[in-house]
């Protein structure tokens, strides 16, 4: 019985867990500070790819780059592989490089910081690194994050040009995992501030090894499928779909970092980490005693306990009994501060009526407007696509000169509309002023 209970409780102990990420997951935006990170990933991700051939068939000739094309298999898809070839087959290869090269460092800076960021957000730190940490821990993260993708790539090529049998191949996923969570761990032990120790973050590494490992292995699954189905589909997106396919493929996989991190500091929370057990109610947490139960104020005993622990006996000793002149001095004292509190506070109705106007004049403020930007840049877009595809010569730069005329006097239209909104709230803050000085 006493096993059996056991066992229930660390179910139940694991579905807490389980409950209290998910709901930091959400409380954090973990998924919105995941999509900035993939982002920036992708967008160095692929000039870095343009790079890597470049410098390989400069070095070692097209042997190398067709092996350094075949390794990224694991992260690419027969269409993303093809959208390279034909990059450096159409030749400027001298401007792909250069390009390439700002690209891959502005996105890599990027990355490191949108990690940073979404590190410092969950960790609630106050202060954050200064520049040099930074740097030092961007080249940390640098290190850790080519020796993950650099470990998937070698072990599916290792896997599949070795043709081992399904046991060799079990092993070999059930190896990695342990690396991606070694690669892993440095930058989940360099970004927090303040510092935590290895043993706080293995959780999280962990978690992020084994969700990557799984991605890897769905992601390598679907173009196994794709490629033994004749890769219709593949041929039916084209680029769009190996581009959606590869930021997906990010995205998840920067969600599995983040929510990494949030176990780490629910485990860290659940433990007290980082906390001083003896400050009442420090970081949300209720009083304790110093050895992990709460204080039992109410009724003096746990007071009285620290007292006879922490107090000498000259500071024990009954002194003499209070003055009540004193007494009744003080309490006068506090009455009028009370006084005064309430005085300085203010009341409910008043407080009703100021937020509804307030959000009335919002409200009428920001009618109908915030998407005319977003609708002059979707047109101009449209259009200069259109351009793009059905135009050649002069006709496309005639094309493109109009649209920008047509798009600028657009957002004059948009900016006039805008101008004759605010000429309609007039009325309304005038009615807001009259109520206003009404209440006072």
């Amino acid at each position: 019985m006493s096993s059996q209970s056991a066992d229930a409780g660390r179910v139940g102990n694991a579905i807490g867990l389980v409950r209290r990420v998910v709901s930091e997951t959400s409380d954090q935006d973990v998924t919105f500070l995941a999509a900035a990170v993939a982002y920036y990933a992708f967008v160095s991700l692929f000039p870095a790819a343009v790079l890597a051939l470049v410098v390989a068939t400069a070095v070692g000739g097209e042997q190398l780059a067709t092996v350094v094309l075949a390794a990224s298999d694991d992260v690419l898809t027969e269409t993303g592989q093809a959208l390279l070839i034909n990059t450096l087959q159409s030749g400027g290869w001298e401007g792909a490089t250069v390009i390439s090269l700002l690209l891959t460092l502005w996105g890599t800076l990027k990355v490191f910081r949108g990690i940073d960021t979404a590190f410092v957000k969950i960790y609630g730190a106050v202060e954050s690194a200064s520049i040099v940490d930074q740097i030092k821990d961007s080249l940390v993260v640098a290190v850790s994050i080519g020796a993950s993708f650099l470990a998937m790539v070698v072990m599916g090529s290792v896997l599949a040009a070795l043709n081992l049998d399904v046991v060799l191949e079990l092993l070999g996923v059930l190896v990695l995992p342990a690396v991606l969570s070694a690669a892993f761990l440095p930058m989940y032990y360099f970004f927090p501030e303040p510092r935590v120790s290895v043993r706080e973050v293995l959780p999280g590494a962990m978690f992020a090894g084994v969700g990557w490992t799984l991605l890897q292995a769905g992601f390598q699954a679907y173009v196994n499928y794709q490629s033994a189905s004749g890769g219709g589909q593949v041929e039916l997106y084209g680029v769009v779909g190996a581009v959606l396919l590869l930021v997906t493929w990010l995205y998840f996989g920067a969600i599995v970092v983040l929510v990494g991190v949030v176990v780490n500091v629910t485990l860290a929370d659940d433990k007290g980490v980082g906390f001083d057990a003896g400050a009442p109610g420090l970081g949300g947490r209720p009083a304790t005693d110093g050895r992990g139960g709460a204080a039992r104020d109410r009724h003096g005993k746990g007071l009285a306990a620290y007292a006879r622990q922490h107090m000498s006996e000259d500071e024990r000793e009954d002194g003499p009994a209070p003055d009540l002149s004193e007494l009744d001095r003080q309490v006068a004292e506090l009455r009028a501060d009370l006084d005064d509190i309430d005085d300085r506070t203010v009341e409910k109705p008043a407080l009703e009526d100021e937020l509804k106007r307030y959000v009335r004049s919002r409200m009428r403020r920001g009618h109908a407007r915030g998407w005319g930007p977003y609708l002059v840049l979707l047109y101009g877009v449209v259009l200069t696509l259109g351009a793009f595809a059905w135009l050649d010569g002069w006709f496309a730069i005639g094309a493109m000169l109009i649209l920008f005329l047509s798009t600028l006097g657009l957002y004059v239209l948009f900016v006039l509309a805008g101008i004759g909104l605010n000429l309609i709230d007039v009325p309304g803050k005038a009615i807001d002023a009259v109520r206003k000085r009404r209440g006072q």
